[in-house]
């Protein structure tokens, strides 16, 4: 039989709930210390679930469950949360009323910070200031790429779930790093970027650029190749990829540092 073990902070919602259990034999509720997972062994769980939790916590404590998560999660394990996305201030510390907002690129990045990939995410609703309530599936990064498949059909149904406005959040970071000098951090991101969003023309242009600024100019050419599969009937597609092919060539003959790469051109 199946075992579910929730967790509260609240040492009357646990004396609470284990009335209302009262005859659930595999079902059992613990109080918790509100900041770790530390009563429970490694790799003790097959899903770890949070609902209506992260928006009460500050970020300290959320980034800190995330990396607790991971531990006691076994191969294969799941982690489901839901969390609030948009732009809103952060609740002062101690705060446990207003709502804890997170931003798109914020919790990407602390997703991977913690080694958790993101499979899919469900949208469950939107404020009238803006804000969305998102259930996020995820997934460990060891188990993705132990699971060696095509990683497609994943991006696929990840990607049709992004907010619109996931490309533009991506391309401000990409190049607020690029002016901060940290130009492999911007390959990153853009990559990331490609990941959900696979036609994104220019920013396939300017990822193949700067990784050839870079000297990496097979993954340039592979990020290329990619961009002409995507747009097969676009011409402009196959005229960019043969001038950045000379490009490529010139780099290669030690004259790549002599001439400006190009930068990409952004398309309506």
């Amino acid at each position: 039989m199946r075992e579910i073990v929730g967790i509260d902070v609240s040492r009357e919602m646990v004396a609470r709930s284990a009335q209302w259990l009262a005859g659930v034999p595999n079902v059992t509720t613990r109080e918790s210390s509100g900041v770790d997972l530390a009563d429970f062994e490694d790799g003790s769980f097959d899903l770890v679930y949070s609902y209506v939790a992260i928006q009460h916590m500050p970020r300290p404590v959320f980034h800190r469950y995330l990396a607790e998560a991971h531990r006691v999660l076994r191969d294969g394990g799941w982690l489901v949360f839901q969390i609030y996305l948009g732009l809103r201030p952060e609740p002062p510390l101690g705060d446990t009323i207003s709502l804890g907002v997170y931003e798109e690129l914020e919790l990407v990045n602390q997703l991977r910070e913690s080694e958790f990939h993101i499979e899919a995410r469900q949208l469950e609703h939107q404020t009238g200031d803006g804000l969305a309530s998102w259930l996020v599936l995820a997934a460990r990064d060891d188990v993705v790429a132990a699971r060696n498949s095509d990683v497609g059909s994943v991006q696929e149904v990840s990607g049709d779930l992004r907010s619109p406005m996931d490309g533009h959040l991506y391309r401000n970071l990409a190049q607020n790093q690029i002016a901060e000098g940290r130009r492999r951090e911007a390959i990153d991101t853009m990559k990331q970027h490609l990941e959900f969003n696979a036609g994104a023309l220019a920013v396939a242009l300017e990822l193949g650029a700067l990784l050839v600024e870079e000297g990496r100019v097979e993954e340039a050419i592979d990020v290329l190749d990619t961009m002409t599969r995507v747009h097969p009937d676009l011409a402009e597609a196959y005229v960019d990829l043969a001038q950045f092919l000379a490009l490529v060539g010139r780099s290669r003959q030690g004259n790549e540092r002599d001439r400006p790469a190009p930068r990409g051109v952004s398309r309506g």
